[in-house]
């Protein structure tokens, strides 16, 4: 998660189940969730690995620290008390009369950044009135998706007025917030690792970084819970009308699907969002690492999200049986062991079945150069022959840029045709961020 600001406070805080406090010191929580604890103890030797804590603190309340570990080195003093950083995983604020680490719930509210342009429900209604310019602030009514038999997510919103002079002026704030409901009561791991898949399909349809700002579990908002952002990167640009895939209001009647498409293959795509990610937030400081990692983002999403085979495995399995038959036992070993596995797509054949989404057949016969010269470069990168490198990266230098822009597309038109089943729905898309591109794809 992404706070505003770090918060730091004192406390003093028990390991395990222990009754009295044997640790008192510092707890910070930084802007990207990461938390440590620089405290004093009596614990003993350091190389106890992962502990719980519970604590008294100065500004959260009582709270459960969860997975923390020895972070540097202890300082020991006199009178068998050590110095020591802790980082844990996991804050947990928690009602005073808590006890154990034990806790589930059937409710946890998340804040995501840009939660309220993806959903892009107007809040604002101008209408003429007796010759007058009326301005209405309209609260959106919640929306509530079924997620699957347990679970519900529900979108929430309030408006917040500016304090002040309201003759002259005044602000008006909204904020949606994402709930999910299960029917069963569940860990926070749970719910969290929900909020994540969420922050994460805003990102992508936005084309920016997503990050929880704020979460807390049940109906109370003192109980909150914190722990460090998957998403460390800072924006990459302001969002306008032609910079992102998607909102959830121009996805029209096809939004339930989408959302209830992406829980279903958000595993499934986790490389790819992470990889994807890392090129858009401009990780990486030369074209041939960009390069090297959408290939590798392709390559991963169509074997995660696609059971195709070249050949039935049955008739592959035949086939193999029947040539070590032939080839007679003393190969037996050597024929298994190397054809078991090679009923798979080449990455030129991946390539062109994720380019069947927005591409005719023809036009990847057409376009065969391209394609070839993305498999020359991806095998030249990964296997690396010294002899032809200056002249390869003499051609490198030239293509690199549509290879990355061809790969880049390719990644979006499939996701999106995953999450929709609508190839109109996703050329259009396509179509409108490419307009201003020198390529044409």
């Amino acid at each position: 998660m992404k706070l505003e600001t770090n918060i730091k406070t004192q406390g003093v805080f028990a390991i395990g189940n222990e009754s009295k406090h044997s640790i008192a010191g510092s707890l910070e929580i930084n802007e990207l969730g990461v938390i440590t604890l620089n405290g004093i103890h009596n614990l003993g030797l350091p190389n106890r690995g992962h502990i719980n804590l519970i604590g008294e603190t100065s500004e959260l309340g009582k709270v459960l620290l969860l997975d923390c570990f020895t972070n540097s080195a202890s300082y020991n003093f006199s009178c068998e008390l050590a110095r020591e950083e802790f980082l844990c995983n996991k804050l947990v604020c928690v009602e005073k009369e808590h006890q154990g680490y034990e806790i589930k719930t059937n409710k946890m509210t998340f804040e995501i950044e840009d939660l309220e342009i993806w959903i892009a429900t107007p809040i604002l209604k101008d209408e003429i009135d007796n010759g007058n310019m009326k301005h209405t602030y309209i609260l959106p009514k919640n929306e509530r998706i079924v997620l699957d038999e347990n679970l519900d997510l529900v979108f929430t919103y309030n408006l917040n007025f500016s304090k002040g002079n309201f003759y002259e002026y005044s602000e008006v704030h909204s904020k949606a917030f994402a709930v999910f409901e299960s029917k069963k009561e569940m860990e926070l791991d749970y719910f969290i690792k929900k909020g994540f898949e969420l922050s994460n399909l805003i990102s992508f349809s936005l084309d920016t970084v997503s990050t929880i700002k704020n979460s807390f579990y049940g109906e109370n908002q003192n109980n909150k819970v914190f722990y460090p952002t998957v998403n460390s990167t800072k924006k990459r640009k302001k969002i306008n009308l032609v910079n992102h895939l998607f909102t959830l209001r121009s996805a029209g009647e096809r939004r339930i699907k989408i959302i209830n498409n992406w829980f279903l293959i958000s595993e499934k795509i986790r490389p790819t969002i992470s990889l994807y990610n890392q090129y858009k937030s401009k990780k990486y400081d030369y074209a041939d690492a960009a390069f090297l990692s959408l290939s590798q983002a392709a390559e991963a999403l169509h074997r995660r999200t696609s059971d195709e085979k070249p050949m039935p495995t049955d008739e592959y399995s035949e086939k193999i049986r029947k040539i070590i038959e032939r080839a007679g036992e003393e190969h037996k070993d050597f024929l298994d062991r190397n054809l078991s596995s090679r009923n798979e797509y080449s990455f030129r054949m991946r390539l062109e079945l994720m380019l069947e989404t927005l591409w005719s057949k023809e036009k990847i016969d057409e376009e065969k150069k391209k394609i070839t010269a993305i498999i020359n470069a991806r095998n030249f990168l990964t296997h690396y022959p010294k002899s032809r490198e200056r002249k390869f990266y003499c051609k490198f230098d030239n293509e690199v840029s549509m290879h990355i822009f061809i790969l880049e597309n390719i990644i979006i038109s499939n996701i999106l045709y995953l999450l929709s089943k609508d190839k109109n729905w996703v050329m259009n898309i396509i179509k409108n961020i490419n307009i201003t591109k020198p390529f044409d794809f």
